[in-house]
């Protein structure tokens, strides 16, 4: 069991990503494969134990844009059942002044993933201290992931508001979390130049770097796969440029959406 303990969401969004390289938290091999062409770093049993649920991500640090919103809440959260959920949470609350027992919510099934969502379902409690339990099948490095703690991180400011608190505890069990080669280097540039780091895997490392070397460092050479695409556009704004994105989606636009609803 790999136990990740962090004082916000952020920080778990770095500890996360920062477990398959020389600045791990914990002492830790990741597993290495091949498949598709992409190389593919893994990691099994992780719990983080967050002290808050505030979190400064934004999307489009990401490689995302503000619609992504939109996608995650339809992908995990039927509308009906969330606001039955947090009235739910809201109702105990005043009867009884916390809730003792958990009170559960299972994700949808509408994520194409053939091997079925990657998130499960969520739980709360305010016994001891408000938490949300969050359970996952798994997390897909670095971006998705990401995005993944801005919902959270709102469902959970969703709930602090209803029930008149400052904080939200959050503990994540992971079942497995991969970081995609292809994709690695949106981490390289989320916390480019401040961060140093290697992959622990020498192969691995080799393989990003090339990416980093010959596709972002050289502009002239132009990528047509999506993720690339945005993964260039990204270099040239962040290290090229240095500029900040103009839009800044965050935990309050996804908090927006979880109160105003949408069509499933």
């Amino acid at each position: 069991m790999i136990k990740l303990t962090v004082d916000h969401m952020k920080e778990a969004y770095m500890a996360a990503n920062l477990l398959f390289t020389n600045l791990s938290l914990v002492d830790y091999k990741p597993s290495h494969n091949v498949f598709r062409n992409d190389h593919f770093l893994n990691a099994f049993n992780i719990v983080i134990d967050s002290s808050s649920h505030k979190n400064e991500i934004v999307l489009e640090e990401l490689g995302y844009t503000k619609s992504k919103i939109l996608h995650l809440c339809k992908s995990y959260l039927d509308p009906v059942e969330y606001t039955s959920w947090i009235k739910q949470i809201e109702e105990i609350t005043e009867n009884y002044g916390r809730v003792d027992s958990d009170i559960g919510m299972q994700t949808t099934r509408n994520s194409r993933h053939s091997n079925g969502p990657c998130l499960f379902g969520f739980s709360f409690r305010s016994h001891i201290e408000p938490v949300l339990t969050v359970y996952s099948r798994s997390i897909e490095l670095p971006q998705i992931y990401g995005a993944d703690t801005l919902l959270i991180s709102a469902m959970a400011q969703h709930i602090a508001e209803t029930i008149g608190v400052e904080n939200i505890k959050v503990i994540w069990y992971i079942s497995s979390a991969r970081i995609k080669s292809r994709v690695a280097n949106f981490f390289r540039l989320y916390t480019y130049p401040y961060t140093q780091y290697t992959f622990t895997d020498p192969e691995f490392q080799a393989h990003i770097d090339k990416q980093w070397n010959n596709i972002l460092a050289d502009q002239e050479k132009k990528v047509t796969f999506s993720k690339l695409v945005k993964l260039q556009e990204e270099y040239k704004r962040v290290v090229i440029d240095e500029e900040q994105p103009a839009t800044r989606s965050g935990t309050q636009e996804f908090l927006d959406r979880l109160k105003e609803g949408w069509k499933v």
